[in-house]
């Protein structure tokens, strides 16, 4: 939050012109991650006549209700001016938690509570409003007793709130949750992972694989999290001299019809493995032959099915 806004005013009171620069002025310490602090809000580059002035712009940025002291650094060819400068938030202070849901079935409902808001300094503080962005996936259930504003935070202390989380696609799904005391507004993150419905995590995804292998668990898992095309990496790669096919194992979400294809490093198109053909949800396995006319070097594959597109490497050796 800006709290202030100062302005330092810098006088040529020589008799001839001088040039003044960002590189000539400078904070000592300026904006620090723990604290904040001051920042040079204006960048000058100008000269200035004799008698002339220009303005130095100075904000103070602060969380913590404490001091924090800095200088203003101005140098040229023959001195170097050094301005203290002090501030102070003047304001309590506070944080809010992180928090993150696990895997939640879709249309169902989970509840997280914990040690949500604390605060760190010796200040007590007063929740005045509490909201999400996003109030379709999560929420913030004002009857609960511990949601009730306002909230007051002593000293040093903390406060749980109940959040919910009500995920209605698959996937990661993320959201901002604010809370303001008075005139501070902070803010946070909190993020859950929506999972297909019981019968899918259940039953599994038709596959030519066996159910029972690294790659249906791989590619089954980022399916049920929301992936709607999956690829694993091509094998082999490189394709080296004897071998005449290349194995590709990818997953669908929803049906869909796919085009693989092979690209030289110009782009231009080297094979055709897959044209727009249709394929319904589900983990497949195929091996592909390599071309006999492809020289040696790099190719890219690209795997598309109109709305997703995935690509990487392959390289053949002759």
């Amino acid at each position: 939050m800006y709290l202030d806004l100062s302005i330092y005013v810098i006088r040529n009171s020589t008799f001839k012109p001088i040039h003044i620069s960002s590189a000539d002025i400078f904070l000592a310490n300026g904006l620090t991650a723990d604290t904040l602090g001051f920042k040079l809000d204006s960048i000058i580059d100008q000269d200035l006549g004799p008698s002339v002035c220009t303005q130095v712009k100075i904000t103070f940025t602060h969380v913590f209700g404490r001091t924090v002291f800095d200088s203003l650094i101005i140098m040229n060819d023959c001195q170097k001016n050094i301005i203290p400068l002090t501030g102070n938030g003047g304001i309590p202070d506070f944080t809010i938690g992180t928090y993150s849901f696990d895997c939640t079935l879709l249309d169902s409902v989970k509840f997280s509570n914990g040690y949500f808001i604390t605060v760190p300094i010796s200040i007590p503080v007063s929740i005045d409003s509490l909201w999400v962005d996003d109030m379709t996936n999560f929420g913030i259930d004002p009857n609960n007793a511990l949601n009730k504003l306002p909230i007051f935070i002593p000293a040093d202390g903390y406060h749980e709130v109940i959040i919910s989380f009500h995920p209605h696609s698959a996937g990661l799904i993320k959201t901002n949750i604010h809370a303001k005391s008075g005139k501070v507004v902070k803010t946070d993150t909190i993020s859950g992972v929506g999972c297909a419905n019981a019968s899918v995590i259940a039953d599994g995804y038709s596959s030519e694989l066996p159910k029972t292998s690294a790659e249906y668990f791989t590619i089954s898992l980022q399916l049920t999290r929301g992936g709607d095309l999956v690829l694993l990496p091509p094998t082999p790669n490189p394709v080296t001299n004897g071998r005449n096919s290349v194995r590709f194992i990818f997953g669908l979400g929803s049906a869909a019809t796919i085009d693989l294809s092979l690209y030289d490093i110009l782009g231009n198109n080297a094979a055709k493995f897959i044209g727009n053909s249709f394929y319904q949800a589900g983990i497949y396995e195929v091996s592909l032959p390599i071309p006999s006319n492809l020289i040696e070097g790099t190719y890219f594959y690209r795997l598309s099915t109109g709305s997703k597109v995935l690509s990487g490497k392959l390289i053949i050796i002759r």
